[in-house]
């Protein structure tokens, strides 16, 4: 769903982070007829936050979104979060609404499947690889968005920046209900 968005520049960094499901396979296989893709590999699983971190530093963009691999996005989605940055020049962060579409669940606000940075704010901030998702409450996003609030950055929502999310039960998910 990124490779086919209405916004007519954009690029897809994706951080391939040595995982085992065969998406190494999957993505050497991909036909990118759009040019858009961008592919780094790491050699190692880094961990979320480190991705996060590489897909800021070969971007060329002005504004770095994210989505996560389990989610589709809204062919409008990278329109509405540039709407929403170009209607607030100080405005730093943006967040959209996510469907989960197994449980109905809803999220408003600004989330890690569904949120976007002016790429000016990495000179000062950047996402804690100490934070693993699996291994505790607090997620490297969160903590991200908190810091960079603390220092009173403008956040924003825009609710028409649309993504669905197809969560499922992760083995590690499975800790933090302990």
């Amino acid at each position: 769903s990124v490779l086919n968005l209405a916004y007519p520049n954009y690029e897809v960094v994706l951080v391939f982070d040595d995982s085992t499901d065969g998406t190494e396979v999957f993505l050497s296989n991909y036909p990118d007829t759009s040019g858009r893709l961008k592919i780094i590999k790491n050699s190692r699983a880094n961990g979320l936050a480190y991705a996060r971190n590489l897909c800021v530093y070969y971007a060329q963009g002005e504004i770095v979104a994210f989505t996560d691999d389990d989610c589709s996005v809204d062919i409008n989605w990278l329109s509405e979060i540039v709407e929403a940055f170009l209607e607030n020049e100080n405005l730093m962060v943006v967040g959209g609404f996510t469907a989960d579409e197994h449980s109905g669940y809803s999220a408003n606000g600004i989330f890690g499947f569904n949120m976007a940075f002016r790429k000016v704010i990495f000179d000062r901030f950047v996402f804690d690889t100490n934070f693993f998702f699996h291994k505790g409450i607090a997620h490297e996003e969160t903590d991200l968005i908190n810091r960079i609030k603390d220092h009173n950055y403008l956040t924003g929502y825009s609710p028409r920046a649309l993504v669905k999310h197809f969560y499922s039960p992760a083995a590690y998910r499975k800790i933090n209900q302990k």
